[in-house]
């Protein structure tokens, strides 16, 4: 509603300006107006965005009607609370809404005494909210009511809906050229605040501007007129520092950029700016200690990034040419880069303070010095820009300013030559490189305390860390030990359930059932060796290295079977099942653990001979691995013989639980439910399982039984 308001009043306004804005007078012919959708809406809509009773005759009445049904319904219950006999029963004689119906609130001890509906009940259970009789069919007729009308809302919505989608094409016209103006707006406001102009533009690489301001310097601006790409391609700017060398450098920058963008530049007018291809800058100290990048190495990388994608017109901005590094060597380089630039055409402006390249901006054709200026009676800079004119250090005007005396200046005037020129240079940069040493030297002594004060602190954290990890191992230990106590008791369970089975077997059964108890036995010697050489460990000892012939991949990818490393406990164990999207449950010993990828190393075993049932260097992880590797997550018993199938199953439980699978899926089938019923029942009499349960709809749904093994 707001859009379609908004377009139509802005359209009028469009038109209604005077001919010198073609621009929005043309756009006001992207605008359109939706006088019947603007109808519709504000005649159902509201502008708390609620529909009103007038979107609609039908809604109108419903309304009403449920004004008068709820009026009905709070007086007949009015009367049911004020009266006597209903008084002792009530707990407070108010009118209460539960699940859009009015109810009263009884004592519950009186529920029996009052003939109604029960909706609700307090959290103490002391009162309980009953819907008289009385009312029990004007609630009907008022729920009746708020159904029509909430229809008829959707319905109005609907129709709403489907006269705005039939406007769509028109509307995103009218949104992109709203757009468009609210764009315009924006630059033409941000325009006057700057109070900026229009400048010429042109594909020449001239620039040349007039009482040019940096768009973000607030108070009292020193307007500059830089001006390049005529008479020369190359400027050098020079000075004292903090006169505006790199302010210079920026306007210049920041102007061409905005002109680009369709914006006005805060200059005088009859400015002029070209379009470059490129606008390239290295401006400002982006020295790192971690990249051991110094001043110097910094800036010569943005340059070398630069030389490497100049193409086309470019502007390219460069501060403190050459600065970081030796004088002699620093104005060498800089001046190749300079010549370089100018030699591919590029438009150049470069800060320095470097006297040599005063004199090669002098002498070279197509450069040009400039400066910013310093005022010696207040020493203090004017930030004027003079093109043409190389910046002076001004000593000798500061020292005489100063009061060193005359016949001092007189004496270092007498000194002054190329030679000693050259010596004064290099004095001052020593200076100022003392200075930065000294500097360098604070920062490095503040970053040896810093230093100290985090050993301290990591030294604190790794001894806490050690401790946790001997807590932690002890804690394994103990719990290996039980988990030891129950595997024993579990498997002489398991020996007497074959020994008693033994006697109801026949021969040939009784040689499997005897076989079957030497296997258990021996599997269980190995299982008691290999957990106690698990839990050898000292808390706080060191973890042994792999064994010759072992190669440990940390990247591979591990599953189901693999055998690992955790790296945060110095144990090994096998991946028994995924338990997240980066965990896995690990089995260390008898123990499952959950597991973080991240703490995992996947780990290739050499083989070694098996001994008593167990391999070396795997222990209860190598016979845990080989199961995981041979036994199925799923168990088909479809066809078989009830019988047969539950033997089949019976078997499958002791490879799984020996494999350490969570949970494993038996399959059945539905057919006429005999072996399903008959597989049910045994396990839920069977010990070695912690929960059965049917499969659900993307499981299998009833023809499946699923299965979970304790410890998971």
């Amino acid at each position: 509603l707001y859009t379609v308001v908004g377009a139509r009043r802005l359209r009028k306004a469009l038109l209604e300006l005077s001919p010198e804005y073609p621009a929005f007078r043309d756009a006001a012919g992207g605008i359109e107006v939706f006088p019947d959708l603007e109808q519709a809406i504000t005649g159902a809509i509201s502008d708390a965005g609620e529909v009103m009773d007038s979107a609609s005759p039908a809604l109108r009445s419903i309304r009403a009607r449920i004004r008068a049904l709820n009026n009905k319904v709070r007086d007949t219950l009015e009367s049911i609370i004020r009266s006597p006999e209903w008084g002792k029963m009530l707990q407070d004689p108010v009118v209460s809404i539960r699940n859009g119906r009015f109810v009263v609130p009884v004592k519950a001890e009186m529920r029996s005494h009052v003939p109604g509906m029960v909706h609700d009940q307090s959290a103490s259970g002391a009162t309980v909210f009953i819907e008289p009789m009385a009312v029990v069919e004007l609630n009907n007729d008022l729920r009746q009511a708020v159904s029509q009308e909430e229809a008829e809302v959707a319905r109005i919505l609907l129709e709403l809906s489907e006269k705005v989608a039939a406007a769509a094409d028109r509307l995103d016209r009218t949104l992109s050229t709203l757009g468009w103006v609210d764009f315009v707006m924006a630059r033409g406001r941000l325009s006057q605040e700057m109070q900026a102009s229009r400048p010429a533009l042109n594909r020449d690489g001239h620039i040349a501007l007039i009482g040019a301001r940096h768009p973000l310097l607030r108070g009292e601006i020193v307007p500059i007129d830089p001006y390049l790409g005529r008479e020369f391609t190359t400027m050098v700017i020079t000075g004292p520092n903090t006169g505006g060398k790199t302010v210079t450098l920026k306007t210049i920058g920041l102007l061409t950029l905005m002109a680009q963008a369709g914006l006005h530049i805060p200059a005088e007018p009859g400015s002029e700016v070209a379009v470059f291809d490129q606008v390239m800058a290295d401006i400002g100290d982006e020295q790192s200690i971690e990249q051991s990048l110094s001043t110097f190495s910094s800036h010569l990388t943005h340059i070398i990034d630069i030389l490497r994608r100049l193409e086309g017109q470019c502007l390219v901005l460069l501060d403190e040419l050459g600065a970081g590094t030796d004088p002699q060597e620093g104005a060498a380089l800089a001046m190749a880069i300079l010549e370089h630039l100018h030699r591919l055409g590029a438009r150049t402006v470069a800060t320095t303070h470097y006297s040599e390249l005063k004199a090669f901006a002098h002498t070279q054709e197509g450069m040009r010095n400039a400066s910013v200026e310093f005022d010696v009676q207040t020493l203090r800079p004017t930030f004027r820009l003079a093109i043409g004119v190389p910046g002076s250090s001004n000593a000798f005007a500061v020292a005489d300013r100063l009061g060193l005396p005359e016949g001092i200046l007189a004496r270092a005037r007498s000194h002054v030559g190329t030679d000693g020129a050259r010596v004064e240079q290099m004095i001052t940069n020593l200076k100022a490189e003392h200075d930065r040493a000294r500097a360098a030297r604070a920062d490095a002594e503040a970053l040896r305390n810093r230093y100290l004060v985090l050993k301290d602190k990591y030294e604190e954290e790794y001894r806490r860390l050690r401790a946790e990890k001997s807590e932690i191992l002890r804690q394994a230990r103990v719990q290996a030990d039980s988990l030891l106590q129950d595997a024993r008791r579990e498997v002489d369970r398991i020996i007497g359930e074959l020994r008693a089975a033994r006697a109801l077997a026949s021969q040939a059964g009784q040689d499997e059932v005897e076989s079957a108890a030497v296997d258990a036995r021996r599997d269980m010697a190995g299982l008691t060796e290999v957990l106690r050489e698990l839990t050898a460990l000292e808390p706080g000892g060191d973890f042994s290295a792999p064994e010759s012939g072992e190669h440990e991949d940390d990247q591979r990818e591990v599953g189901v079977g693999d055998e690992v490393e955790i790296v945060s406990l110095g144990q090994r164990g096998v991946v028994l099942d995924r338990a997240g999207v980066d965990e896995y449950l690990v089995g260390v010993g008898s123990m499952k653990i959950n597991v973080p990828r991240a703490s995992l190393r996947a780990v290739k075993v050499k083989q070694a001979a098996p001994r008593a049932g167990v391999r070396r260097g795997g222990g209860v992880v190598a016979i845990q691995a080989d199961r995981a590797r041979s036994v199925s997550t799923e168990l088909d018993l479809r066809g078989m013989r009830v019988e047969e199938a539950l033997d089949v199953a019976d078997k499958y439980l002791d490879d799984a639980i020996l494999a350490g699978i969570p949970r494993a899926r038996l399959i059945h089938g539905k057919g006429t439910g005999a072996l399903r019923e008959a597989l049910r029942d045994m396990l839920a009499s069977d010990r070695r399982i912690k929960a059965a349960r049917p499969g659900e709809a993307g499981e299998g749904g009833d023809g499946v039984t699923v299965v979970s093994f304790p410890g998971t």
